[in-house]
C-alpha cells in the first residue's frame, strides 16, 4: 500500500470514529477546544446544552398544566425580560414583605423561579436527572427549589424555552417540540427582533459567558471578533442558524392561535404600558392601577439593571461552573467599532431574508415590527 493509500485509509478510519462518537457519546467532543464544531457537524444540535428530551418524554403533561406559560422568545430578543415580567404579573407587583406574606419566595435567579427546563446544566446530564433535581433539591438555607417555580400561591407557572412548535416544519427538527395546538390551554409568549439587532446583542452576550461554562461546552458560545462574524454565523449553513430564521418562520405561522402571543421587540420597547396590559390580559390576570404601576416599575430597564444578579443563570447542578454569566452582564457596554457590517454581508443577509421568509409581510415585520398586540 502506497503512502496515499495509507493516508486515505487513516482518514476513513478517523471519519468513522468521529461519526461514531457523534452518535454514541458526542459530549466527548465538548472536552476539546472548539469542540462544539465536531459536535455540530456530526448532526448534534447547537447550542449543545439545548435538550429536547423534556418535550419528548411523557412527563411533559405532568409538568406543564393548563394555564401555565411557556416564554419561548427568540434568542437575544427579550427572553429574560418576558420571564421577569410574567413573574411580576402573576405576583401583581408584590415584593418584599408583601410577597413574603403571600407565601412567595423572592426572585433569586431566573433558573429557579422561571426555569429553563430544557437546558442541560452539564454535558452528559439527562432530563431524568434534572426532573428529580427540580422537584427534590433543598438549598443550604432550607428553601426548596420546587417552591420557587411551583409555588402554591402562583396562579400559573412560567417556563423558559427557545424551542419551536411541533406542527410547523422549520428546518430544525430537533427544536420542533412545543405542543402548541395539542394543549391549547397552555400559553406561549413569543417575541421576534430585527436580525441585525439580534446579532449585535449576541455579540456582546456571548463574550459575557463565564470561561468555566464555555470550557464545559466545547468553547460554546464562541466569542466573535465582530458583529459581522455573528451575522454570518446566523445565515443558512452557519453554526447558529437555528437561533433566528427557523424560529421566526415557525412562530409567524401560528401567530393567530389563541394561546400564542407573538410580539416584536421594537413594539414592546416603544409602549411599555401597553405591553404590561397586554401580557396581563393574555395571562388572565386582573391588575388594579396600583398593581399595574408596580409591575411596570419592576419590569423596567432601570429596575432590572439594578437587580442584574438575578439574571446570572445559576447552575446548581453544575457547581464547578456556578453561573452561566459574568456579573453585571444584563446590560453590556458597546464597542461601535465592532458593529460595522460590510456591503457583501448585508447583501447576503437580505438575500437570506428573501429566501427564508416567503411572506413579504413577514420580511417587513421581522425587521421593523408593527404591533401585533
Amino acid at each position: 500500500m502506497g503512502v496515499l493509500g495509507a493516508v486515505s485509509k487513516l482518514v476513513a478510519l478517523v471519519a468513522v470514529a468521529v461519526g461514531t462518537i457523534g452518535k454514541v457519546k458526542p459530549e466527548l467532543f465538548l472536552k476539546l477546544p472548539m469542540g462544539f464544531i465536531p459536535w455540530a457537524i456530526t448532526g448534534n444540535f447547537v447550542p449543545p446544552y439545548f435538550d429536547n428530551a423534556f418535550y419528548k418524554s411523557e412527563s411533559f403533561r405532568d409538568w406543564v398544566r393548563d394555564g401555565d406559560v411557556i416564554v419561548s422568545v427568540g434568542a437575544k430578543s427579550g427572553t429574560t425580560w418576558m420571564c421577569f415580567c410574567a413573574d411580576a404579573i402573576r405576583r401583581k407587583g408584590a415584593a418584599g414583605a408583601a410577597a413574603e406574606a403571600a407565601g412567595l419566595l423572592p426572585y433569586t435567579d431566573i433558573m429557579f423561579t422561571t426555569p429553563w427546563i430544557e437546558m442541560t446544566q452539564a454535558p452528559g446530564q439527562t432530563w431524568a436527572e434534572r426532573e428529580v433535581f427540580y422537584k427534590t433539591h433543598v438549598f443550604a438555607d432550607g428553601t426548596k427549589l420546587v417552591d420557587y417555580w411551583d409555588n402554591a400561591a402562583y396562579p400559573f407557572r412560567v417556563f423558559k424555552s427557545h424551542m419551536t412548535p411541533d406542527t410547523v416544519p422549520s428546518g430544525m427538527p430537533y427544536s420542533e417540540m412545543l405542543p402548541v395546538t395539542t394543549y391549547p390551554k397552555v400559553k406561549y409568549v413569543t417575541m421576534v427582533r430585527n436580525g441585525y439587532d439580534v446579532s449585535k446583542s449576541m455579540f456582546y452576550f456571548f463574550k459575557r459567558h463565564r470561561s468555566a461554562f464555555q470550557s464545559d461546552w466545547g468553547s460554546f458560545p464562541p466569542h466573535y471578533p465582530s458583529v459581522e462574524d455573528c451575522v454570518k454565523d446566523l445565515l443558512p449553513g452557519g453554526n447558529i442558524y437555528s437561533l433566528y430564521f427557523p424560529y421566526v418562520k415557525a412562530w409567524w405561522a401560528l401567530k393567530d392561535e389563541p394561546n400564542v402571543l407573538l410580539m416584536h421587540y421594537s413594539d414592546a420597547v416603544k409602549d411599555h404600558g401597553k405591553l404590561i396590559a397586554t401580557l396581563a390580559a393574555f395571562y388572565g390576570v386582573s391588575l388594579t392601577g396600583a398593581e399595574e404601576a408596580a409591575v411596570a416599575a419592576t419590569c423596567s430597564k432601570d429596575h432590572m439593571k439594578a437587580h442584574a444578579s438575578v439574571f446570572d443563570y445559576v447552575l446548581p447542578m453544575a457547581p464547578h461552573v456556578g453561573k452561566v454569566m459574568e456579573p453585571g452582564s444584563f446590560i453590556n457596554p458597546r464597542d461601535v467599532s465592532a458593529e460595522t457590517i460590510s456591503p457583501e454581508t448585508a447583501a447576503a443577509w437580505e438575500a437570506a431574508v428573501v429566501a427564508e421568509f416567503d411572506d413579504p409581510k413577514l420580511r417587513v415585520w421581522a425587521a421593523d415590527g408593527g404591533a401585533t398586540f
